[in-house]
């Protein structure tokens, strides 16, 4: 990790550099000033987009680890979902109709699929509390026998909201990846043919 942040703040670094040189060649009256553009604005976003990186490096592996009590690896998370519903109706077979309609209405729905949002980098506390709070309202409602099959159904939607979080924070990581590495591949060929611009021209 410390490595990989390392490259990040070189090559941030090497944009600024190249940045202020394309500045200074557009000020010289060098090459058109539109391909200096191009590249300030790459620059710009390679420097954004590895600083962002840097942060989502550090803060989401310190989320998952300290906050979620379920680990799953991103590709098997959609069938994890699948199979928890499963788990989900099969509990509530047989069980009365308060149960049933309030299974129906309030939670089999957000079981159906992953429910990623990028929200939960933030805080994904707030979510869980509104996910849980129809539990505490029914439950006064049920037997004994109900309220344990009720405590089952709200382990599994506990699971499933961590599955929710886990794919989420994961997806973030996956999808930063090419938008950094793409313009940062292209802002080392910009930086090639500057160099050899300055030697042979």
């Amino acid at each position: 990790m410390a490595r990989l942040n390392g490259w990040h703040i070189a090559l941030c670094a090497l944009a600024l550099c190249l940045d202020g040189g394309c500045d200074r060649g557009a000020k010289a009256g060098g090459r058109p000033r539109v391909a200096y553009v191009t590249n300030g604005i790459d620059s710009f976003w390679v420097i954004a987009s590895g600083l962002a990186g840097v942060y989502l490096q550090k803060q989401i592996p310190s989320v998952l680890a300290n906050n979620l009590a379920v680990e799953a690896i991103y590709e098997r998370i959609p069938e994890l979902t699948t199979r928890l519903q499963a788990e989900a109706d099969t509990l509530l077979t047989g069980a009365p109709d308060l149960l049933q309609r309030f299974y129906s209405s309030n939670t089999r729905a957000s079981l159906a699929a992953v429910s990623p949002a990028w929200s939960y980098l933030v805080d994904f506390r707030a979510e869980r509390e509104r996910r849980m709070a129809p539990f505490r309202e029914v439950t006064t409602y049920l037997s004994d026998a109900d309220r344990l099959k009720l405590t089952d159904l709200q382990a599994i939607v506990s699971e499933k909201f961590e599955l929710d979080v886990q794919y989420s924070l994961q997806r973030m990581l996956k999808v930063w990846v090419p938008l950094h590495a793409v313009p940062a591949v292209v802002l080392m060929g910009l930086l090639v043919v500057h160099v050899a611009a300055v030697l042979l021209f």
